[in-house]
């Protein structure tokens, strides 16, 4: 028995349904699926704002001409809504609703953080570009180490926020030509703490903090920071 699973979405503009999530189907028949309100089994039960229950296609008067594909001869059909505005072909379609407002969110979060790293960069010379390449490397060993979605999530934020404690430090110090003092470097290495100062307050950010303030330190526990130091209140 073959079994496979598809949520269509009506565009806003043409009012077309196109599969935006599939199990089961082949890639090619998500590709080229593009349907009119009331064509087929999906455009007909959004456009009807009506379940179907399909045991034998072929034997359905409203489908008979409907050619079949991929084997399925029998079916359920269901409109998702969300506020009782049907999205397409119901307490999936919140789900699905919400996952799709989380996927924005998280770009949005993403690329305001990219925003912040380049402010930073653009006041520090040597620093420029820095960020992303860093988490280039990070993910590509933590792929390698096989670290779960989670942990690769929360490592791509520290490794772009790493540097962001070195916005209070002073430009003549980041830009400085030649070689730092001793106190201009202890300035320096004080950016990890700025940076939890600066982040720590933010809920979100929370698993990243840790990271972020240790990004300087050496195995043995000899680098930037002392060990257990780390204070998130």
């Amino acid at each position: 028995m073959q079994i496979w699973v598809q949520s269509c979405f009506s565009t806003k503009i043409s009012g077309e349904l196109t599969i935006k999530a599939a199990r089961g189907l082949s890639e090619k028949a998500i590709q080229d699926t593009c349907l009119k309100l009331g064509e087929g089994i999906a455009g007909w039960v959004a456009k009807n704002d009506e379940p179907l229950l399909l045991l034998d296609i072929s034997k359905d008067a409203r489908f008979k001409d409907l050619k079949p594909r991929e084997g399925i001869c029998s079916g359920i059909s269901v409109p998702l809504k969300v506020k009782d505005k049907v999205i397409g072909a119901g307490e999936a379609a919140i789900s699905i609703y919400n996952a799709q407002l989380f996927d924005q969110l998280h770009k949005l979060f993403l690329e305001t953080i990219k925003a912040l790293v380049r402010a930073i960069e653009a006041k520090d010379l040597y620093i420029r570009g820095h960020s992303e390449s860093v988490t280039r490397y990070a993910l590509a060993i933590a792929s390698k180490l096989g670290l779960s979605e989670k942990e690769i999530e929360i490592l791509r934020t520290a490794a772009l926020l790493h540097d962001i404690g070195k916005i209070g430090i002073s430009e003549e110090i980041s830009n400085k030509p030649s070689s730092l003092t001793e106190e201009e470097y202890k300035e320096v290495k004080n950016h990890p703490r700025l940076a939890t100062q600066i982040i720590g307050s933010i809920p979100l950010l929370k698993e990243v903090i840790p990271i972020i303030f240790y990004h300087h330190e050496k195995y043995d526990g000899t680098g930037y920071l002392p060990p257990n130091c780390l204070c998130l209140s």
